[in-house]
């Protein structure tokens, strides 16, 4: 109960009963619950306070449970233990348990320790900690030999293969890992086996990259390949108890026209799509009328809007109006109405992809 409703229950001042509370050391009223807070939460699994990172990667992206606990004026974010540890159990590629001490929230579902495991030798083989100047200067050495791939830069830096592309980005190196080949490299049977267990277990790509022998980038690729997402928890879901492949959804157009094993379908459905509507133009009769491009009712699909056949004699005829763009002001003419021109909008479009980058970054 808060000091409010104990006050007018036992019929005393809000005052005294602070004061009876911290006489018979009661605590705070945020101990007092079956719930911590999300700072606390975050102190106790990362050592860092709710970011706004957190707050977008851990709860909106992820869901992670989340209740709001009115203390007079403000409200504080706390989390439930038990919801939290049901939540984590489906999120555990996620999370890093190797910073998080053992028992610090209590009792802890037997497999948080088998997965504590796992994160501090993943955490052995792939460092989280900055980069140092040595280690800058020892990947500049290396990469400059042209010999060493991913897979043997791995090894060597201890650092995971998207840590080394992003350190090369950073550095504005020139040089690149050199590219692995795939020749004689097919994936077996048994391959796909323990890349199934592996995910459904908790373990990371590196650690399944070695017992199959081939780099995370292979594993990321594959992976990506059968369920269109690297996320080893929403893999794990979608696999279950199955073997691999099972529950892999179906690509939309956008992703088909990457994956090679849709390309070259889905680029000829595109192109008879595209023969279909030329000839549906042709049908309706007005390529002699170049008016149509200036006119306010024409449709590239349906034609006259306003059901004329003859752009010459048309009394209908609307010109497109002018518009003029609310971020640089230049004058521009489209049939839908928009604040922003056309480089205006994919500019936007580009710094909304930038944030959402910078946003989402694993710190």
């Amino acid at each position: 109960m808060t000091v409010g409703g104990l006050a007018k229950r036992l019929k005393r001042s809000p005052a005294a009963i602070k004061i009876r509370a911290s006489s018979q050391g009661l605590g705070p009223f945020l101990n007092g619950g079956e719930y911590i807070t999300l700072n606390q939460l975050m102190q106790a699994i990362t050592g860092h306070n709710v970011y706004s990172y957190t707050l977008k990667s851990w709860v909106e992206q992820r869901g992670m449970p989340i209740h709001y606990q009115r203390i007079q004026q403000k409200r504080v974010r706390v989390v439930y233990i038990e919801e939290f540890w049901e939540w984590a159990e489906k999120n555990r590629s996620f999370i890093d348990f190797s910073q998080m001490e053992p028992l610090a929230l209590g009792m802890e579902p037997d497999w948080v320790a088998d997965q504590r495991k796992k994160d501090f030798a993943s955490f052995g083989i792939q460092r989280k900690d900055p980069w140092t100047p040595d280690e800058d200067s020892r990947l500049t050495m290396l990469l400059k030999k042209h010999r060493y791939g991913y897979m043997e830069l791995t090894e060597m830096l201890h650092r995971s293969a998207g840590a080394i592309q992003r350190r090369c980005t950073d550095l504005g190196l020139k040089e690149r890992p050199v590219r692995a080949s795939n020749r004689g490299d097919e994936w077996t049977d048994e391959d796909f086996r323990i890349l199934a267990d592996g995910i459904r277990h908790g373990d990371s790509y590196t650690v399944i990259g070695n017992m199959i022998g081939k780099s995370e980038k292979a594993i990321r690729g594959k992976v990506y390949f059968v369920y269109l997402t690297e996320h080893a928890d929403k893999v794990r879901a979608l696999m279950g108890d199955g073997e691999w492949g099972d529950g892999a959804p179906e690509p939309n157009v956008g992703q088909a026209a990457w994956l090679s094993r849709t390309r070259t379908q889905v680029r000829k459905d595109l192109s008879m799509l595209d023969a279909i509507l030329r000839k549906r133009m042709n049908d309706l009769g007005y390529d002699p009328f170049w008016q149509r491009f200036m006119c306010q009712n024409w449709d590239d699909i349906g034609g006259c809007a306003a059901g004329g056949y003859n752009c010459d004699d048309c009394a209908a005829f609307v010109k497109i109006r002018p518009q003029y763009c609310a971020r640089c002001g230049v004058t521009f003419y489209e049939r839908q109405d928009n604040r922003f021109c056309l480089s205006c909008r994919r500019e936007r479009k580009k710094r909304a992809q930038r944030h959402w980058a910078r946003t989402n970054a694993k710190r």
